[in-house]
């Protein structure tokens, strides 16, 4: 976890903590500390228990959960307001060249949902192809662009939105086992997606467990 100051003046993220790591499975909270790495600013990060909330926290943001960002006079807790004033409020702008990445992948993180929380046996294999094909809508995007990411080859805000819940995805098929699937090797341009993200510096440093993920799923989200 990056934590480089914690002098009055630097910009605060406050995130879901885990329960044995210290970054929880939010992929909302992920999204926003890649925007901050990505852009190599000056602040630190607080692991909230959401649980049982520190008094800090409950200044900051009463019952609001995570992510809250707070910067000077200015805080945020609300997802898109927190990515665009972190954009537009400083350097190294993370737009995408190509407006179109803005929405590969949008509903592929409820097709995760939708299929994992199913308890009706018969809907499973219409679920799971359900997201399968939201899978091959992210392939097919990848497939025009030249280099790892959806805008080339620097993350971009798309990126930051769209892999850490594609990294669910991954995980979950290996993790929740009575719902087990594969990303199929056919979809090489998403395997080399993942790969280009878990080998930068920004996953090291964003990382959320794999064992976290699992616990999220099947405790909070109650499957």
């Amino acid at each position: 976890m990056d934590e480089n100051n914690t002098d009055d003046g630097v910009i605060t993220l406050y995130i879901k903590g885990g329960v044995t790591h210290t970054v929880g499975d939010c992929p909302l909270c992920q999204r926003v500390y890649m925007v901050l790495k990505l852009k190599d600013l000056n602040f630190r990060v607080m692991a909230v228990n959401t649980k049982a909330p520190p008094q800090e926290y409950k200044d900051v943001a009463g019952a609001q959960k995570p992510p809250v960002l707070v910067d000077g006079e200015t805080t945020l807790d609300d997802l898109e307001q927190i990515v665009e004033y972190l954009n537009s409020s400083y350097q190294k702008p993370l737009d995408p060249n190509d407006k179109s990445t803005q929405k590969v992948g949008m509903d592929i993180f409820l097709a995760l949902s939708k299929y994992l929380k199913n308890k009706d046996p018969s809907k499973n294999e219409k679920l799971k192809a359900l997201m399968m094909k939201k899978l091959q809508d992210i392939d097919d995007a990848l497939e025009i662009n030249e280099g790892p990411y959806l805008d080339g080859d620097r993350m971009t805000l798309p990126d930051c939105n769209l892999l850490p819940k594609l990294y669910h995805v991954e995980v979950c098929g290996r993790k929740i086992k009575e719902k087990a699937y594969e990303i199929p090797e056919s979809m090489a341009n998403i395997h080399r997606y993942l790969e280009a993200f878990k080998s930068s510096e920004v996953f090291e440093e964003t990382r959320v467990e794999e064992d976290e993920i699992e616990y999220g799923w099947r405790q909070h989200r109650m499957l």
